[in-house]
């Protein structure tokens, strides 16, 4: 027994070149993308865990990787130490937007978690909104339910069962517009929660489907007829445009300065109009197959917009001259299979933010995993974390920009610090001409309870 035991560890430890295999030569055979973490046996027991932020983890990987082949090619009289060329990627010599981006990833844990029962998650539903004020606003059984943090004791409105499945605040927090039946668009004094106008699209039995507001108090609403409605949020005026989309309005997005206007469809068209004395249609987006997925405009650079479609490529345009600035196929740390569900820019350090769907190799669950992953480029990931186990269409942003709120389809919503600890990291990262925003510190303080 002795023997036969000696027999296998003697077996095990001779093996050739055994340390070298498991790390140089893999380090030296990785391709250009960044493979770190995927189709090992630690992906699978890293996907098992609750939380865990991926992009922490491909640097720890990085660096142990680097300390390796440091310890394994150690300067000696007859060989000095010489750093292999390694097949990486070239690195962009300059932003391909103007952002500022992390050092490293900052993202913890969320800091609060909600339970949001029979929350609408179809992805043309906009059944969820966070408001200046700090409150979010959500549709359950046909009412909108308003989350002050401070005392988790949320309002109702009473509005007899009317609302539907599109809700939007104003940019000051302090009214909300919501779609009604009878095609009806209704405005809501938020604290009073008494309505202060109704107007009703001249559609023949349509329903309003998507909600803007300008810094001016007027209400974009785009109906499921495929008409779009302006209104004044002061008065009954109303100018009614058909045929800006030849099926149901499902998105509406205003560029940072609210000169254009992103219109998106159910079947996946998308068009920019520029807003002048008309609606002026611009451009017109066309990614793979057609059928985009999802829209953010730059918070500060008004030209700059991007555009994910079907196939996952983002696509990142001027629309001031109608040229394409850079693309890519987006993938997280993890997987190579996903779905892009969402993509947001950071209002303050305009870093891109992704929402990827992945489904589970287990053919037992129907569970997945979604991976939100920090973009300081088409190219480069500097944050990533995995949490939510469902698809996540909705990622909003607070008044100040710091707090992320993500809402999944497991009827979770989760709100995250998006800088972490680093306050002091955030300070002027804001431009100059949009100050009015929150204390950090006064809104860290907001938060401070999880209510499940």
């Amino acid at each position: 027994m002795k023997q036969a035991t000696n027999a296998h560890y003697s077996l095990d430890r001779f093996i050739p070149r055994r340390c070298i295999n498991l790390e140089l030569n893999h380090y030296n055979l990785t391709h250009s993308e960044k493979d770190y973490l995927s189709s090992t046996p630690i992906e699978n027991e890293l996907l098992n865990e609750t939380f865990i932020n991926t992009a922490k983890y491909a640097n720890m990987i990085t660096n142990y990787r680097k300390l390796l082949l440091r310890s394994i090619y150690q300067q000696t009289p007859d060989r000095p130490y010489q750093m292999p060329v390694l097949d990486v990627p070239e690195k962009t010599p300059s932003h391909t937007w103007p952002v500022k981006p992390r050092r490293k990833p900052l993202i913890k844990r969320p800091e609060i978690i909600l339970d949001m029962p029979d929350i609408s998650t179809t992805i043309y539903h906009h059944v969820i909104d966070w408001g200046k004020s700090g409150l979010l606003a959500t549709i359950f059984h046909s009412e909108v339910y308003l989350w002050p943090f401070r005392d988790s004791k949320p309002q109702q409105t009473d509005s007899g069962g009317t609302i539907l499945d599109c809700i939007k605040w104003n940019k000051s927090g302090t009214h909300f517009a919501v779609s009604r039946t009878l095609s009806r668009l209704s405005i809501f004094d938020a604290e009073r929660l008494k309505i202060t106008r109704n107007f009703y699209c001249k559609c023949d039995d349509c329903v309003i489907t998507a909600i803007e507001w300008t810094s001016k108090e007027y209400v974009f609403s785009g109906c499921s007829k495929g008409a779009i409605n302006v209104v004044f949020k002061n008065s009954y005026r109303s100018d009614h445009t058909i045929g800006v989309l030849t099926e149901e309005i499902i998105d509406l997005q205003l560029s940072c300065n609210e000169r254009y206007l992103t219109v998106r469809g159910m079947s996946g068209s998308c068009v920019v109009f520029k807003l002048a004395q008309t609606m002026e249609e611009v451009f017109v987006a066309k990614g793979g197959c057609n059928y985009i997925k999802s829209t953010a405009w730059h918070p500060w650079k008004e030209s700059v917009l991007a555009i994910a479609d079907i196939t996952n490529t983002i696509y990142l345009w001027n629309i001031n001259n109608r040229k394409l600035i850079d693309k890519s196929v987006a993938k997280p740390f993890f997987r190579e299979e996903n779905i892009i569900d969402c993509l947001t820019f950071n209002p303050v350090s305009a870093e891109l933010l992704v929402s990827f769907y992945c489904e589970s190799s287990d053919p037992d669950t129907s569970l997945g995993y979604n991976f939100l992953t920090v973009f300081s480029d088409m190219h480069t990931i500097v944050d990533e974390l995995k949490f939510h186990n469902a698809r996540v269409p909705f990622a909003l942003w607070d008044g100040t920009g710091t707090k992320l709120a993500t809402v999944s389809v497991d009827e979770n919503l989760a709100i995250w610090e998006f800088f972490g600890e680093a306050a002091s990291d955030i300070r002027g990262k804001r431009p100059q001409k949009r100050r009015d925003i929150f204390s950090v510190f006064d809104n860290e303080r907001r938060f401070n309870e999880c209510l499940r």
